[in-house]
């Protein structure tokens, strides 16, 4: 009798058991990657912001803070004074003669402080993520 070439049921199921640990395996990086990026959405925001408002090229000085909720700064650059505050769910950079420049959106609430002469900020985003930093902006 001439033997025919199978698989055999044991080697089917070893084959059936990898492919489902296989299929796990993806089913479950794939929410984790999501949740994580979820978590840190404004990250890169937060980031683009500072350097934005750091920029050499603007040369911004500390003025006044106002209640912690409005910013006035300065510009060695054009030698005109700038506003910045929050207005609905933006925060908002404007000049005291009018015109506006949004810097950072879907925030709830930002407090600007004075820690060392130097300008502090603490951002809270709308889903709560919560980001606080000393910039390099000081009074001039």
């Amino acid at each position: 009798m001439k033997r025919e070439k199978a698989f055999t049921i044991i080697e089917t199921i070893i084959a059936i058991t990898i492919l489902g640990l296989i299929a796990f395996t993806i089913t479950m990086i794939n929410p984790l990657k999501k949740s994580y990026n979820r978590k840190n959405i404004h990250a890169v925001d937060f980031q683009m912001f500072l350097k934005n408002i750091e920029s050499p090229k603007k040369h911004y000085f500390l003025y006044k803070i106002v209640g912690g909720k409005l910013l006035y700064m300065g510009s060695k650059e054009s030698y005109k004074e700038y506003r910045i505050y929050k207005n609905g769910k933006m925060i908002i950079l404007s000049g005291v003669n009018g015109g506006f420049y949004p810097l950072l959106d879907d925030v709830k609430s930002i407090i600007f402080k004075d820690i060392k002469n130097h300008l502090a900020m603490d951002v809270v985003f709308t889903n709560n993520e919560s980001y606080e930093d000393v910039t390099s902006i000081s009074y001039d």
